[in-house]
């Protein structure tokens, strides 16, 4: 009985395995599933069988992945089995997040969050809240994620699943160096590192990647504060560790991030060594894999020639990625896609190429495009949902006087909230232009830094805060080399005592003390330059300070409201009704 139940698992392997290759190749049709596969999915009594069955075809990339997991779904509700429509609902979130679907990958991963408590064990409910802050956290949507990776931190600590609460505070540390919070970030990921290093942290499952991946975070921090040799140092003993751990494959990756630290102080010679046979050894050992790091190395190494003004090396590499780029698209980031074309760009026009600078130029500002308008789109789809998501909840009220007062308030809701839409999209951006404008008009300068009265009461701070208001004259803040590091060189004293000071005095990080200092210079720039105006977005952007574009507009739009291009055509509307 137990050989024929094999021969039939294997059997019904092979056939769906045929079938699904079958409907991979037909692409343009529908995916179709056999019955015997059908029957497979929704009888076989051995689940731990269909769901390596399941898991197999997931693996494999095929489209028919999505249908065969939406049956699997069907038997879990018909059999009120909570396991299985978990299994289902987490898999589906995750298939629709592939495909840039944020809307269905959410719908699927509320669904996942309120089956999960059904359960007994936090595990699945802190599993379902990671996936949701995963999804949004994918799709560049931190502000929405990082509520689900606190709460689900959150109830990791209370339910003393360790290794989910470390993994949780490093996704919660990459969402605070992707918006500018470095040096609580730093912390963090020094607070991880020392609880591993205790007796109750010794045991979690896969100690070895936790401990070296939230090493690599301490270092990319001391990197983006600009304290290279700090950053280099932690590299160095990341690649010790890793060595003592036995997990070799970490190795290329800090060596990489030391490739770039070695640029950025520019020692040229030693990066360019480090990066050319870091990328040899990855070659050698995977000749016939695609492996992003071996992409990342090459926009180091074409950042290295640019800076040397090899241009034509420079692109070498650069087209080298674009030529396989679109085997590895999906595990690169945008910033870095952003960055590639970015220098692409900047390469072919110190090498007078008109025609690939052109094309180039429309590659990254497609890139802008998709991101602007797959974020709109998203927006308002999910607004949708909610409100569809209301309506039925409503509907379940058992009250008819309830009923057909939230069926009128619904009402009400719907038609104005669709009206306001359209309304505020007409005016909201012209109302902050103005407000905007008044502001600038009452206050012309900087926000002043606290004099001593004000509540500074320790000398040494107030000096400090001098010496700084007197270099934000010399728009120190406009050099791309503009850290915390460098600016307490400046000032000759320590980043940790600058970072305290800005913080208790100004109440702001120092990265959003430099962003406001960008933005207003930007603000009153193009109010008054004209030919400042006529800039190409990445020219302004530059200008200011900013190496990347995608920085500069967000940057822009948290501290106006508006996008750049609006705030100048409004400039340029009024001065054409001034003149005429």
């Amino acid at each position: 009985m137990r050989i024929q139940f094999i021969l039939k698992y294997r059997l019904l392997l092979i056939l769906g395995m045929l079938s699904l290759a079958y409907g991979y190749n037909q692409r343009s049709l529908p995916p179709t599933i056999n019955q015997d596969l059908k029957d497979f999915i929704l009888r076989e009594k051995k689940t731990d069988s269909v769901e390596q069955f399941l898991s197999t075809a997931l693996k494999s990339g095929n489209l028919q992945s999505e249908s065969l997991y939406q049956l699997y779904l069907q038997r879990g509700q018909l059999e009120e089995n909570n396991r299985i429509q978990y299994i289902s609902y987490f898999n589906l979130s995750k298939i629709a997040s592939s495909k840039k679907d944020l809307e269905t990958a959410v719908n699927y991963g509320n669904k996942l969050v309120a089956i999960s408590k059904n359960f007994n064990n936090a595990h699945y409910e802190i599993s379902a809240l990671n996936l949701l802050g995963n999804t949004y956290y994918n799709h560049r949507d931190y502000d929405t994620s990082l509520p689900y990776y606190l709460e689900a931190v959150e109830l990791a600590k209370a339910t003393n699943f360790r290794d989910f609460e470390l993994q949780l505070l490093a996704n919660i540390n990459n969402i605070r160096t992707r918006v500018g919070k470095v040096e609580t970030a730093l912390h963090s990921y020094q607070q991880i590192i020392s609880k591993l290093s205790t007796k109750d942290y010794k045991n979690i499952s896969n100690y070895s990647g936790t401990y070296l991946s939230n090493t690599l975070g301490i270092g990319v921090c001391y990197y983006l504060l600009g304290n290279y040799d700090q950053a280099i140092e932690t590299y160095t003993f990341g690649i010790n560790k890793a060595k003592t751990l036995n997990s070799l494959r970490h190795i290329p990756i800090f060596n990489t991030n030391i490739g770039e630290a070695l640029i950025a102080k520019e020692k040229y010679p030693e990066a360019l060594a480090l990066l050319a046979s870091t990328k040899e050894r990855l070659l050698k050992n995977t000749p016939n894999s695609v492996n992003p790091l071996v992409y990342t190395i090459n926009l180091h190494l074409a950042n290295l020639h640019y800076k040397t003004e090899q241009y034509t090396k420079a692109l070498q590499y650069l087209t080298e990625n674009f030529t396989q780029l679109k085997k590895v698209q999906d595990q690169i980031q945008v910033d870095k896609l952003m960055e590639m074309y970015d220098l692409a760009e900047r390469s072919a026009e110190k090498l007078g190429n008109k025609e690939k600078q052109l094309a180039y130029s429309k590659a990254y500002r497609s890139i802008v495009d998709s991101i602007y308008t797959d974020n709109l789109n998203t927006k308002d789809k999910l607004y949708q949902n909610d409100i569809v998501t209301l309506q039925k909840e409503n509907e379940n009220l058992t009250s008819s006087k309830q009923k057909i007062a939230l069926f009128l308030l619904l009402a009400v809701v719907l038609v104005g909230s669709f009206a306001f839409i359209q309304y505020y999209r007409n005016k909201r951006n012209k109302r902050r232009y103005l407000q905007l404008q008044q502001t600038l008009e009452e206050k012309e300068t900087v926000p002043e830094i606290p004099s001593k009265k004000d509540s500074i009461t320790d000398d040494k701070a107030s000096t400090l805060l001098g010496k700084l208001k007197a270099l934000e004259k010399t728009e120190f803040y406009l050099q791309q080399d503009c850290n915390l590091y460098n600016t307490a060189k400046l000032m000759d004293t320590n980043t940790s005592y600058l970072s305290k000071i800005i913080n208790d005095h100004l109440q702001k990080s120092f990265n959003e003390y430099i962003t406001t200092l960008r933005i207003t210079y930007c603000i009153k720039r193009l109010k008054l330059d004209r030919k400042f105006r006529s800039y190409t977005i990445k020219g302004i952007a530059n200008e200011i300070g900013y190496k990347s574009v995608n920085t500069f507009t967000a940057a822009f739009k948290k501290q106006t409201g508006l996008s750049h291009s609006f705030f100048i055509n409004q400039i340029s509307t009024k001065e054409e009704v001034v003149n005429a």
